[in-house]
């Protein structure tokens, strides 16, 4: 185990207690587990010290995981109403006989939400070529489950019809 630094660059000392920041979602920021974790360790009571020390990761570990959490604005230093306003730099793929080009991307403000991701392709044709009566009639019936639904079960029981168990899971 390494020793806990007295500071920690972009926050500072190690003797500050840090809030989680109000308006922080840690399911829109894709935190994982461990930065999870760390981050319901941090309660404006312990200092940053204290954490560190206490969640049982190793502490260089848990210090990038406090450095992440800060940048994408988890964290909040004493005193701060809102997380800082960062720019994260990122380098374009270089060029061949050129040198990258640092590029500042910005976050999106409070408030406003990325575009939602493009939908994922079916795994199964559920265009149904060649419906029979009896898939005809299970389209029909009047259940709980939207036609996409209903058409993924029809075209997973032509597969297990056909004993195609590599088909059946995608």
């Amino acid at each position: 185990m390494s020793a806990v630094p007295a500071e920690i660059a972009g926050i500072g000392s190690t003797q500050q207690k840090l809030r989680v920041s109000p308006v922080f979602d840690p399911l829109k920021a894709s935190v994982g587990p461990e930065e999870y974790f760390v981050l319901s360790r941090i309660d404006g009571k312990q200092t940053l010290r204290e954490v560190l020390l206490t969640t049982g990761l190793p502490v260089d570990r848990t210090v990038a995981i406090v450095s992440r959490l800060r940048s994408i604005g988890a964290l909040l230093l004493p005193g701060e109403a809102s997380p800082p306003v960062h720019t994260p730099i990122s380098l374009k793929p270089p060029i061949l006989g050129r040198t990258p080009t640092p590029q500042v991307t910005r976050r999106a403000s409070a408030g406003t939400m990325p575009p939602p991701p493009p939908a994922p392709k079916p795994l199964h044709d559920l265009t149904l070529p060649a419906t029979t009566t009896a898939e005809l009639a299970a389209l029909a019936e009047n259940v709980e489950l939207d036609d996409t639904d209903r058409r993924r079960i029809l075209a997973i029981a032509r597969l297990v019809e056909g004993r195609d168990a590599h088909a059946i899971l995608g």
